[in-house]
């Protein structure tokens, strides 16, 4: 581990690389859905929306957002009550504490009260760039952004910028976590430099795959009850999960997952852990992977999900799971979940 500054990293090389991961990605999970028909279905399964990245929970509503817009969906009912198809590719979603709807998306971020106003922040308004990818608000009430161009933080006046002069490893900025001791952790995706930053008043500390990372490429970042931090990473045929510590003295990786320890594919998506201590991750191509004792099960697309990539996780106060998949969203009970579990170790 080290600090350090990295030069900046040339936007018309990183758009090209984003377009070759698109179109690998799709491939490999066109040939996913091939090897993995359906033999029933698991929970209810919501499409349209036929794709979903981001999910917020906003009782009664659940949020979904994705490559073709925000979708609000009615939890009791499962029905789809209203589009706005004016916002698309949306990666960021945040219910803050005033009960506001925060929207990343394509062209900045849009703020919706819950009667429907709205207004939108955009480079004009002080965001480093338009290209929203995440969205968090942390424990002072402050909502990050993470974008091409560095994280940025808004305090309710002005936003303020932390990129790569500030010891970040990469400006493409793709996840952001606050974790218990008061520091803040940047993922990087589809970035060579990328990485994972942790930044506090005394400055910032990288890991990359020096520091044990399975890949570089981080799409989720998550603190446990522990206090552990979580780091979904990797890209088509590498990577995994790498799960930090706090040892006293620094952070460091004491575990790392990947189809060695049982996962279903290389490549980790998404981190989720439930009120009752149970691990989920979402991988690319392969499925949802459930701790279990000491291992892994494995639920995909021929268990009843609505697809093999899992991008996102969230459960209601109800212990109700709705996951975010490339083919629609499956909302599961609590004991649906352990059911499907049981079922499948006995296969």
């Amino acid at each position: 581990m080290d600090k350090t500054t990295q030069g900046k990293y040339a936007p018309a090389k990183l758009i090209l690389i984003l377009l070759i991961l698109t179109v690998t990605a799709g491939a490999g999970r066109w040939l996913s859905q091939q090897q993995s028909a359906p033999n029933s279905q698991l929970g209810v399964i919501v499409s349209p929306p036929d794709e979903a990245t981001v999910l917020a929970v906003q009782d009664p509503w659940i949020w979904s957002g994705g490559l073709s817009g925000l979708y609000r969906i009615d939890s009791r009912s499962r029905v789809v009550d209203r589009v706005y198809p004016e916002y698309r590719f949306i990666k960021g979603l945040v219910v803050d504490s005033d009960n506001r709807l925060w929207i990343g998306h394509e062209e900045g971020i849009t703020v919706m009260d819950d009667q429907g106003r709205y207004f939108t922040l955009t480079e004009a308004d002080g965001l480093p760039d338009g290209h929203i990818t995440c969205l968090m608000q942390d424990s002072q009430g402050r909502i990050w952004a993470g974008t091409w161009k560095g994280a940025a933080c808004w305090d309710g006046q002005n936003w303020q910028v932390l990129d790569q002069r500030n010891g970040l490893l990469s400006d493409m900025v793709n996840c952001i976590l606050e974790d218990s001791r008061g520091g803040f952790w940047f993922g990087s995706y589809a970035d060579p430099q990328g990485g994972l930053t942790r930044w506090d008043e005394e400055g910032a500390v990288v890991y990359t795959t020096k520091d044990r990372l399975p890949h570089t490429s981080i799409s989720m970042l998550m603190e446990d009850q522990n206090g552990r931090v979580w780091a979904a990473c990797g890209h088509l045929q590498r990577g995994g999960a790498a799960v930090l510590r706090w040892n006293g003295i620094r952070w460091q990786v004491t575990e790392v997952l990947t189809e060695d320890e049982g996962l279903p594919g290389p490549k980790v998506r998404s981190v989720y852990q439930n009120g009752q201590g149970q691990f989920f991750l979402g991988t690319e191509l392969n499925g949802l992977a459930v701790s279990a004792g000491d291992g892994w099960r494995v639920l995909d697309r021929k268990d009843g999900l609505a697809g093999s990539e899992i991008k996102m996780m969230v459960e209601q106060p109800t212990g109700t799971y709705w996951l975010a998949t490339d083919e629609g969203i499956s909302v599961v009970t609590h004991e649906e979940l352990q059911q499907a579990l049981a079922e499948n170790e006995g296969e």
